[in-house]
């Protein structure tokens, strides 16, 4: 891969590409879907979730990969200052409007909302302005929450000890726990 696939990282003198993985909404609103960065000698990937907290107005990131090498295959809408590091796929989306809408295609810069102190990282963006954490979605509350430090990240989902796992709406545990049985009971 050419060198000048790389840019330099903000504030220190690392090489870094990045690429950035948008959905947008049908009110016309870009949402953050996923980070990929490439830096260091191996040229490895490395791929973050990026969830809405719709509860806490933010954005919540975490690792979700590494390790696949570029080009990156990506599907929908994306940004990149490296547009060779990307393999272009069509739009996987099931419901047709949404398609359309979020029908593969690079942007030529990045939306407004995404670009802070004139910095075009967006990796460095989100590290400095949002948390990571992984995150469970609640169907109750309709907004992917935070997992990390905490056994109940809203009131509907709890750490059940006896699984080993969250206990969602969508997934409740069947078992004798002192918090799934009462809620299975009521």
């Amino acid at each position: 891969m050419s060198e000048e696939l790389f840019t330099p990282c903000d504030g220190d003198n690392r090489q870094r590409a990045v690429v950035a993985v948008f959905h947008l909404r049908g009110d016309g609103r870009y949402e953050l879907r996923s980070v990929y960065t490439v830096e260091g000698d191996d040229r490895r990937i490395q791929g973050y979730d990026v969830d809405w907290c719709e509860q806490m107005q933010e954005y919540v990131y975490h690792m979700s990969s590494f390790g696949s090498p570029l080009p990156l295959e990506v599907d929908g809408i994306y940004w990149s200052l490296q547009p060779d590091a990307v393999a272009a796929k069509p739009c996987r989306l099931t419901d047709p409007e949404a398609r359309e809408r979020n029908a593969t295609r690079r942007l030529s810069q990045l939306p407004p909302e995404f670009v802070t102190n004139g910095s075009s990282d967006i990796f460095d963006w989100l590290v400095n302005n949002y948390r990571e954490s992984e995150v469970e979605y609640c169907s109750i509350c309709q907004s992917y929450v935070p997992t990390a430090d905490t056994d109940y990240p809203c009131e509907h989902i709890w750490w059940c000890r006896e699984n080993a796992g969250w206990s969602t709406p969508n997934e409740r545990f069947d078992c004798a726990c002192a918090h799934c049985s009462e809620t299975l009971a009521a």
